[in-house]
């Protein structure tokens, strides 16, 4: 899995605090390329729930 960030959030999302974060606008997405319509579907029930870096997928 590889993370990706833009510097321009990247760099809002420093000067920000937890209140501001919270949202969905603020979850990180996630691309799952597969030509199994099986596994991407294990891959998101997986997935549900999960946080990173105190966000959400």
């Amino acid at each position: 899995m590889k993370l990706i960030r833009s510097g321009a959030k990247s760099e809002a999302r420093a000067g920000s605090t937890g209140a501001e974060m919270s949202g969905p606008r603020h979850c990180w997405k996630v691309l799952v390329v597969d030509d199994e319509a099986d596994i991407r579907t294990l891959t998101r029930l997986n997935l549900k729930g999960f946080t990173f870096d105190q966000r959400e997928l």
